[in-house]
Formats: structure tokens, C-alpha cells, sequence
């Protein structure tokens, strides 16, 4: 897949450097990014650290335990990491303040993404777009970002007002690894894209039933992606199928 190399555009930036799928040194794949804001590299690594593999996924996608989150974009950590921003950006005491509440309120998973892909500094710009966590995930369509019900599109619009379409996609690859499905039993039936990495630690068993279609097995699920009153003392997941 294509990639780029970083060139300094101003004394604070960078561009991006992306290559999806380059091989870390562990032998697993995984999305590499270097950001436009290089002092947020500390909370790229802690970022990096959280992420858990998927035990499904062969091509080494992982996913962000759906209540890891909250814990490492504390009040203070997002505080710390906007300050370049803050500068960067001009805002005045206030609007950073607002900044940050709304990071920690409403958009934290915007806020990983956007450090993930090194593009910290737009936070500002969902913020003023009124682009939250729930508007998740969106997709490019030609030349536009929109959700797949084609809701919020002005909102999505002023958000990504000013990105390339290099840019879009680069939000779209990272998206799915902070947005894993937390299962409900009052839910019956899910529909899952094939982008969405499982939250999916250890295979149990498999039952041997299996048709054109799907497969039976047993896996050990994340806590953090189960509703606690469906969960086995043992922490497994009844045996389930899964389309693919």
C-alpha cells in the first residue's frame, strides 16, 4: 500500500507519514503513523500500548478495550496534549478549556484517531463542526466523508472541510480499532463490517458445525465489549456465530 515520507512544513508540523499495513518488529501487522504534531508522540505510544490483537484477526489488526479509553484520556492527559495545540491554534484560555471538556466528554475516540493518524491539531475543528464519538464510523464517498445512513453530512462536512482525500482515507483505516462492538443481550442481531476488528481474545473450541456460510466456535471475549449480566463466570462467551 502507498506510503509517504515526512517533510517538515513549518517550525511545528509534519507532514504525515502513513503505511497501513508495514510490518512492526514484533512480526505483526499494523497501521504506523507519524504525526503532524510531533510532542503528541508520548500519547501515540500509550495509545499504541493499549491497543489489544485480536485473536481472529490473522493480519494482526487489534482493537482499544472499550473502557481503556476513558482511562487514558484523563482530564489532565488531554489538557497536556492540547497545550501544542492551544499554541499552535491561538485559542484563548476559555476556548481551550471548552476544548478540552468536549474532548473528554464527547470525543474521545475522535480525539485517538486524530492522534493516531497525526492530525491532533483538527480537534478544534470537529469541536466547532459539533462532530462527536456517536457520529462513528464514517467513510469517504468521491471526494466527501458521511456515515453509511448518510446522517450529520453537514456536520462531517465543516469536520473534514480542508482535508485531502489521502487524509480521509487515513481516517478511515485508523477509525475501526477504536470501534470494536460491545455486546448487549437486550440486542439480538448485530451487523458487523468487515473493517471492525472482533474484541476477541482465545479460541475455546470449535463445534464442527459448519455451513457454505458460517462457522460455530468459542471464544474468550474482552470484558469491556460484554454486558456483565451475560457474562459466564469464567469470562467465555457462549458459542456464537459469525457470517464470513
Amino acid at each position: 500500500m502507498r506510503s509517504r515520507g515526512a517533510t517538515s512544513t513549518s517550525t511545528n508540523t509534519y507532514k504525515i507519514v502513513w503505511n497501513p499495513w508495514r510490518r512492526a518488529t514484533d512480526g505483526n501487522k499494523r497501521p504506523i503513523a507519524v504525526g503532524d504534531m510531533a510532542h503528541n508522540k508520548q500519547l501515540f505510544d500509550t495509545i499504541d500500548t493499549a491497543l489489544i490483537h485480536s485473536g481472529k484477526e490473522e493480519d494482526g489488526e487489534r482493537f482499544m478495550p472499550a473502557n481503556q479509553l476513558r482511562g487514558l484520556l484523563c482530564e489532565n492527559t488531554v489538557a497536556d496534549a492540547l497545550k501544542p495545540c492551544k499554541e499552535a491554534l491561538g485559542i484563548s484560555k476559555e476556548e481551550f478549556e471548552r476544548l478540552t471538556s468536549y474532548v473528554c466528554r464527547e470525543a474521545q475516540k475522535t480525539f485517538a484517531i486524530l492522534v493516531w493518524i497525526g492530525k491532533d491539531v483538527f480537534i478544534n475543528q470537529f469541536c466547532a463542526a459539533g462532530f462527536n464519538d456517536t457520529i462513528l464510523p464514517v467513510h469517504r464517498k468521491s471526494n466527501t466523508m458521511a456515515r453509511t445512513d448518510g446522517c450529520f453530512s453537514s456536520i462531517i462536512d465543516q469536520a473534514f472541510a480542508s482535508w485531502n482525500n489521502s487524509d480521509k482515507d487515513f481516517f478511515c483505516t485508523a477509525e475501526w480499532q477504536f470501534l470494536a462492538p460491545v455486546f448487549r443481550k437486550c440486542v439480538l442481531k448485530y451487523d458487523i463490517p468487515r473493517q471492525c476488528p472482533m474484541p476477541i481474545l482465545e479460541k475455546v473450541t470449535t463445534s464442527g458445525h459448519s455451513t457454505q456460510f458460517s462457522e460455530v466456535e468459542e471464544w474468550i471475549m474482552h470484558r469491556d465489549h460484554l454486558d456483565t449480566d451475560a457474562v459466564r463466570p469464567s469470562g467465555k462467551v457462549n458459542s456464537s456465530e459469525r457470517a464470513g
